[in-house]
């Protein structure tokens, strides 16, 4: 998922697609939430983050 928002095919606002295993899905949304990079919606599911914020560290960072 992280090179698919990296190489923008999923871009801000975009639902974050399932179809892996429920446990890596949701340990790849939390470390993907965690760097900043995707929030989570109640009942809506996960979308997409704009920037990763700046406090993010440098080696997840490849965009600005």
């Amino acid at each position: 998922m992280r090179e698919r928002i990296e190489s923008d095919e999923l871009r801000p606002r975009d639902l974050i697609p399932s179809g892996i295993a429920r446990d890596t899905d949701r340990q790849a949304v939390a470390l993907l939430r965690a760097e900043g990079r995707v929030i989570t919606l109640p009942q809506r599911g996960g979308f997409v983050a704009g920037e990763p914020p700046a406090d993010a560290p440098e080696t997840d960072r490849t965009r600005g």
